[in-house]
């Protein structure tokens, strides 16, 4: 009699703990199954190719949300493009990287007779082109492209150099789903340390050179981007902190002038922020 009370009161309680493990094991499969994965969204997808559609000039676009329910876009997003002067966020990441690596810091001087973090932040803010130069060649030019390769940016080309004090030969190219998986990459943390993550963000939101991305958005909207322009060439690479929709923004461009990239940055900025 005692054995069967003790039988009934074990299959009892593991009858109700099961049934509760069921529950908790059910409630996490339910729940990530309502975790948000990026997805191409019909809207957006619809409102850049309208946009395309009214153009003359070869684009590569790509956005990728960064919050909410991670809506994406692309167009021609990995043609090969020639990145101008975008290929100067790639520098200033490669420069912290070595430098939480112990290669040297921000007080070491470069052939410009600036520091590096002056350098740096010349490059970023003011798009300075001697110290884009001067720090790619410190970094070394296809130090970077090994790198970013192993983190999945596989089709970016920056060592377009026979030697160390020689013209460049040809350009640099990237594709605006390269850039787009670098600035996801930066966003979330995951090239660098918080300190210097946060570094490279702020010059990038002071960078004064805002007639594409940034002039397509309301005012008082953050953007965190580097431009790069040249006489055959209009680029731009962004994160912009909507007021509900924080996304990066890639428009990569053969001869296109900066107003056709404001207009996409306010199609897209009004897509994702209704």
């Amino acid at each position: 009699m005692f054995i069967a009370i003790i039988v009934v009161i074990v299959f009892g309680w593991w009858k109700l703990h099961s049934g509760n493990t069921s529950k908790v094991l059910s409630s996490s499969i339910d729940s990530k199954s309502t975790v948000a994965a990026p997805h191409v969204d019909a809207g957006l997808q619809a409102a850049i190719n309208k946009w395309v559609n009214t153009q003359n000039h070869h684009y590569g676009i790509s956005v990728m949300e960064l919050n909410g329910s991670l809506r994406t876009a692309s167009y021609h997003d990995t043609d090969s493009f020639i990145t101008a002067s975008t290929y100067k966020t790639f520098v200033a990441f490669m420069v912290m990287y070595d430098i939480e690596h112990g290669k040297y810091d921000f007080r070491t001087n470069t052939a410009t007779g600036k520091n590096v973090r002056d350098c740096m932040s010349v490059m970023i803010i003011n798009s300075d082109d001697d110290c884009g130069k001067s720090l790619g060649f410190m970094v070394g030019w296809t130090q970077i492209d090994d790198l970013i390769k192993t983190m999945g940016i596989k089709n970016t080309d920056l060592n377009n150099y026979v030697g160390k004090d020689t013209n460049p030969v040809g350009d640099k190219h990237s594709t605006a789903k390269d850039e787009t998986t670098f600035l996801k990459l930066l966003y979330d943390g995951k090239l660098l340390s918080p300190l210097h993550t946060e570094l490279l963000l702020s010059l990038m939101k002071q960078q004064t050179h805002r007639e594409r991305v940034p002039a397509g958005v309301p005012d008082g909207v953050e953007v965190a981007d580097k431009p790069g322009w040249l006489d055959y060439a209009q680029n731009d690479m962004a994160i912009v902190y909507g007021k509900s929709s924080t996304y990066v923004v890639v428009i990569l461009s053969d001869n296109s002038s900066t107003a056709p990239l404001a207009q996409l940055s306010s199609i897209i900025y009004n897509s994702l922020n209704p």
